[in-house]
């Protein structure tokens, strides 16, 4: 009888894996005017079911891609200058065979202005504090 359970819960096993749906969410930082990929950063996230995995789970395929490339763009600035040339960049996602598109927000390589403001917060001394915020202005 242990046998038999044994071999039965290997069966299920397989059949549950062999069955399972995976729906991924692939992203890429590509060019805002002509939309050539600058960037590919793969899989971003994923959604698991041993059945079948439904598109709403990849609702938020969009703002993970915009996170990601947003991310990039501020940590790998010298990189992001390189491969874009000065370019503004929009992130482009494909959330499995459900969706695909480009985001809404055009940003040029590196970080984003509250970021920078954050980070003049921690100047002490006037003249200092002043400058940066003058360069968070004009990045």
């Amino acid at each position: 009888m242990k046998l038999f359970v044994a071999y039965g819960l290997v069966w299920f096993a397989m059949f549950a894996y062999v069955g399972a749906d995976t729906k991924r969410c692939f992203c890429r930082a590509v060019l805002a005017d002509n939309k050539s990929i600058v960037k590919d950063f793969g899989e971003v996230s994923r959604a698991t079911h041993w059945l079948s995995v439904a598109c709403r789970k990849l609702i938020d395929c969009p703002v993970v891609c915009d996170e990601k490339v947003k991310e990039w763009m501020c940590a790998s600035q010298s990189e992001c200058n390189n491969v874009t040339g000065g370019k503004k960049v929009v992130p482009s996602y494909q959330a499995s065979t459900c969706s695909e598109g480009y985001g809404n927000n055009v940003r040029t390589c590196g970080c984003s202005f509250e970021k920078c403001m954050l980070e003049c917060g921690t100047r002490t001394v006037a003249i200092e504090l002043i400058k940066c915020m003058f360069d968070c202005h004009h990045q």
